[in-house]
């Protein structure tokens, strides 16, 4: 790609707006992607979704990621719930055949026929056996009895019909709403006839929220990391060039959407539309980044890009100083100067001899979270620490009931999750980590998971299930055991071997150097310059970035810890002359 006009005059270098439908502070790979551009020279902007009623300082203007802004932006739901209100008006919908009576009106009716046919039995009874004081009959009472008991018996009567014929509208009701429930289930079963707007309405909710806040940065470069938010991404550009500016777009695919189980997407339906927006647009972005070279292979062949998407590893930022001594991983390395956070363990509030085996991340049955539940009952003594992203999780409370049901769950410790300056310090404290994320989807099998790099930069031995890509990668380091996908029991016999004494421990410092975040630098820096190149006076070597990269942490004051575009210029005069 030649220069883009405008850029190479050294009046500024060329604006990336990155974001995601997500709040930043939860997304590290979108905030090592902004500060590593950032650190190359480029003027970054990160925009995070906030849902109506945060906190005001969330919504503050003046919140950044070290020398990148960070603007909030309030999402709309306004046409999911829309969708929502039409949908269910057509459920609760009833066709009054058989009886246009409203509720209240019913409520009348029967307490006031109820009510003729109570005083007419009455006055009848009392005209048929008078007390004695009533004094006597009227002439003719057997006429008026009769009449009396008439006017019950119609009464009577009328109640039956009118309950009948409320009865007869509710099975009509019900009938028709029950279709509802069985069309639902299998439409959802099926693609058929699906749009965006009637099963995704939020990604026109996306659209609206970040649409005027992506015209008002006018960025050069929009780098969009879900497909939910792709076709926002590319509309924006072409609405930027359509006004005579240059503007391209880089979507980060960090998923094989299409291979992913269509359960993790709510039903067949939403997975189905998902991956057509993807399909949709994804040709239209300048450059494909994703997470493994598989995922790579098949997003080339799938949609025939006309170049194979890089690869930018999930990893985590390696610390400045060395990881591993030549005995095995220490610990207390992984703890950074003047950090005094607790570990998994001193937050669970266990002792150092009790085994502890840590997961952290998304709890669902995808994840094989319940086969790790499963297989903690057959590893008595052992205690596991559950980190667990959003805490507390809806999903938990059931993991807890199924664990009480096999008597382990006072073992089983939930606890929040923690900053990603933090976390590898935190997971430390920890014996074994477990990745019990299963294989057989195409997702699966050709991921390796930012997770897996977490615990290889915290020292810890794994225990993985055998998920392709995740199992090849374990197996051909030394890093632990693999186990059959969904066998508690083998998950079980992974985590005694690795427990047992002796246990062989590699020495891990080459292997996180080439799987940190600061490996990857140069991947960016060289797809960046292609598409975007930073001029000259701007310009920031990758091979003279500073090895200790900057802090994630989202603050609402500036905290500049990383070479800012003016900075850059400066470092490039010093370095040339």
């Amino acid at each position: 790609m030649t220069q883009p006009p405008g850029l190479g005059d050294g009046a500024r270098p060329p604006r990336v707006v990155l974001f995601r439908a997500n709040a930043v502070d939860t997304d590290s790979r979108a905030k090592k992607f902004a500060l590593t551009l950032a650190r190359l020279g480029y003027d970054v902007h990160v925009l995070s979704a906030e849902e109506p009623g945060v906190a005001p300082e969330r919504m503050s203007p003046d919140r950044r990621l070290g020398p990148v802004p960070v603007h909030p932006v309030e999402l709309t739901h306004s046409r999911r719930e829309v969708h929502r209100l039409i949908v269910g008006a057509r459920r609760r919908r009833q066709f009054r055949l058989i009886d246009p009576t409203p509720p209240d009106e019913y409520v009348t009716q029967v307490a006031e026929l109820k009510l003729a046919a109570r005083v007419s039995r009455r006055r009848a009874e009392a005209l048929r056996r008078p007390e004695p004081d009533a004094g006597p009959r009227p002439p003719l009472w057997q006429l008026w009895w009769a009449v009396l008991r008439v006017v019950h018996e119609v009464a009577r009567m009328r109640l039956k019909a009118r309950r009948a014929r409320w009865k007869a509208q509710w099975v009509v009701n019900v009938v028709y709403r029950h279709g509802w429930r069985l069309w639902d289930r299998r439409r959802q079963a099926s693609a058929r006839f699906a749009t965006t707007r009637g099963v995704l309405p939020e990604v026109e909710d996306y659209a609206a929220s970040f649409g005027r806040v992506l015209d008002r940065l006018e960025p050069d470069v929009i780098h969009a990391h879900h497909p939910l938010v792709l076709g926002t991404a590319v509309r924006a550009a072409r609405r930027r060039r359509a006004g005579n500016h240059p503007c391209t777009v880089v979507y980060d695919a960090r998923e094989n959407f299409a291979g992913i189980p269509p359960q993790e997407q709510g039903n067949v339906r939403r997975h189905a539309v998902l991956v057509r927006e993807e399909a949709r647009y994804i040709r239209a972005a300048e450059a494909v980044i994703t997470v493994s070279e598989p995922i790579a292979d098949v997003l080339a062949e799938r949609y025939r890009l006309p170049r194979r998407p890089a690869v930018v590893l999930n990893v985590p930022p390696a610390p400045a100083g060395p990881r591993d001594a030549p005995g095995g991983p220490d610990h207390a390395d992984v703890r950074l100067p003047g950090e005094r956070r607790p570990t998994v363990r001193e937050a669970a509030g266990l002792d150092p001899a009790i085994p502890l085996l840590v997961y952290s991340g998304a709890v669902s049955r995808a994840r094989g979270i319940d086969v790790l539940v499963e297989a903690m009952a057959l590893l008595p003594g052992v205690h596991l620490a559950l980190v667990t992203v959003p805490f507390p999780h809806p999903h938990v409370p059931g993991l807890l009931e199924r664990a009480a049901a096999l008597g382990a769950a006072d073992r089983i410790h939930p606890l929040p999750p923690v900053g990603q300056d933090d976390l590898l310090h935190h997971l430390s404290g920890a014996d074994v980590a477990v990745h019990p994320m299963p294989g057989g989807s195409p997702n699966h099998d050709q991921a390796l998971p930012n997770k897996l790099f977490e615990y290889l930069h915290a020292g810890l031995p794994l225990v993985v299930a055998d998920a392709k890509l995740m199992a090849q990668f374990v197996r051909a380091n030394g890093l632990g055991e693999v186990f059959p996908s969904g066998e508690a029991a083998g998950l079980a016999d992974a985590v005694r071997r690795v427990l047992a004494p002796g246990y062989p421990r590699v020495p891990r410092a080459d292997l996180v150097a080439r799987h940190s975040w600061q490996a990857q630098e140069p991947s960016i820096a060289e797809l960046y310059d292609r598409i975007a190149p930073v001029p000259v006076a701007f310009r920031v070597d990758p091979t003279d970035l500073p090895h200790r990269f900057p802090d994630l942490k989202v603050t609402t004051f500036p905290v500049i810890d990383v070479e800012s575009p003016a900075q850059a210029a400066d470092s490039h005069a010093t370095r040339t002359n």
